[in-house]
């Protein structure tokens, strides 16, 4: 299994051991670290963008085009603005999801990350999925984006329990700086990223975060 996979699979382990904390339960209903979401909404949007959402991806057929997006730009049609539809949808999906409960959600993301152990380790390196309903991307690069919810949102989450972050995989953090990092260079331009993270005299406000 390449290192784009063994990091994904060592991320969502983590971010499942962290969903099943005792800490997490105890504050389920509590308002959470994220805007207009409770601790169990949090687990659930962690859950539901982070690990299952890959299974229909790797379940359908293999999209037939050349075409392939790649990680940064999956994410460039997303909307700053929290009162913007779609991410009223996506706390309103999570507060459905934090309905299975605490030890129920736990366990199906348990299960969920065994079968996409099993799962990953059997598909080709030149898989590709079908995104967004009309994108195709690499298997690997799509494994990228959904790093960048692993690691953003077990963060969320372990603030919104009141838990110290895990320890993240290196791999993982690497990939996942490196995609947010070209997602800014798409939207600013790469001095505008350069002057940011080198000169704070001349760094450009907004640059980061992106999101």
């Amino acid at each position: 299994m390449n290192q784009t996979r063994t990091a994904y699979l060592e991320a969502a382990n983590i971010a499942a051991a962290l969903v099943a904390a005792p800490e997490v339960a105890a504050r389920w209903a509590q308002p959470g670290a994220s805007e207009g979401m409770t601790v169990g909404a949090t687990a659930a949007h962690l859950v539901s963008s982070g690990i299952e959402m890959l299974v229909p991806y790797l379940e359908a057929d293999e999209p037939p085009g050349t075409r392939v997006l790649e990680p940064s730009r999956y994410f460039s049609g997303q909307t700053l603005d929290l009162d913007h539809e779609g991410h009223r949808d996506v706390r309103q999906r999570a507060e459905e999801g934090s309905r299975r409960g605490a030890s129920a959600l736990a366990a199906d993301a348990a299960a969920a990350v065994a079968g996409l152990t099993r799962r990953l380790a059997e598909e080709p390196d030149q898989r590709r999925v079908l995104v967004l309903g009309r994108f195709d991307m690499t298997l690997d690069g799509f494994l990228i984006t959904r790093l960048v919810e692993l690691l953003a949102h077990a963060d969320d989450l372990a603030a919104s329990a009141g838990l110290p972050t895990p320890e993240l995989p290196p791999e993982a953090v690497a990939l996942v700086v490196s995609c947010l990092t070209d997602i800014a260079r798409r939207r600013h331009g790469d001095l505008a990223v350069l002057r940011t993270l080198a000169r704070r005299e001349r760094s450009t406000e907004g640059v980061f975060p992106v999101f």
